[in-house]
């Protein structure tokens, strides 16, 4: 599942050496820098439900849900026997705040096509976290769908009426190859009449 969903908004990209990360070299390699002037995000996401008294990093136990007094029982109390699961939102980029983002160029060794190890940091934080990214097909554009003209129905025939053109069909070929042969008779028969009239042989039927 996710763990926080959000927007980075007006942001600009180029292309440079990574952000200067501690304890490594980093800042010696190619990236794509992205820096935003806004983040806004959501932990969990919208859409996720939260359990109840949620506040990030904690929420009421799930069984008991209530203390000896009526009021209510946190899950970080040692008498919660049972709480709800949940991914904690203690490490997690600060809204309303930049965002900065460097994105190594080069891939992953084994980890597939486009994905890349980024490196983000916020202001007033103390050091640049890492993270792995996929890259997909990202849509930057309100998607321009086609208009398709409706389907047309078709109407097959029955089997009966499938077999009854073939039988009309079957006929006429019948009739076409009698046509034919009388044709070829008829013509040879006028052929062997006018010889003989050329060579004087009386005609006979």
């Amino acid at each position: 599942p996710k763990v926080w969903s959000g927007n980075l908004s007006d942001c600009t990209a180029t292309l440079g050496k990574c952000m200067k990360v501690d304890h490594t070299d980093v800042e010696k390699s190619d990236c794509v820098n992205w820096h935003c002037k806004d983040t806004q995000l959501h932990c969990p996401p919208v859409g996720y439900e939260m359990p109840p008294l949620w506040d990030g990093t904690k929420a009421q136990c799930y069984d008991p849900s209530t203390k000896s007094d009526g009021s209510p029982m946190m899950d970080d109390d040692e008498d919660c026997t049972h709480s709800y699961k949940y991914q904690k939102c203690n490490v997690v980029p600060s809204n309303n705040i930049a965002f900065e983002l460097s994105c190594l160029i080069d891939e992953v060794p084994g980890g597939g096509p486009g994905t890349h190890i980024c490196y983000y940091r916020q202001s007033g934080s103390s050091s640049p976290l890492s993270l792995t990214c996929n890259v997909g097909n990202c849509l930057y554009e309100p998607s321009v769908f086609t208009e398709h003209a409706d389907t047309e129905v078709l109407d097959v025939p029955t089997i009966y009426a499938q077999m009854a053109g073939l039988a009309l069909a079957s006929a006429c070929l019948v009739g076409a190859c009698v046509l034919f042969r009388n044709t070829t008779s008829l013509l040879d028969w006028a052929t062997l009449k006018r010889s003989r009239a050329l060579r004087g042989v009386p005609a006979s039927d």
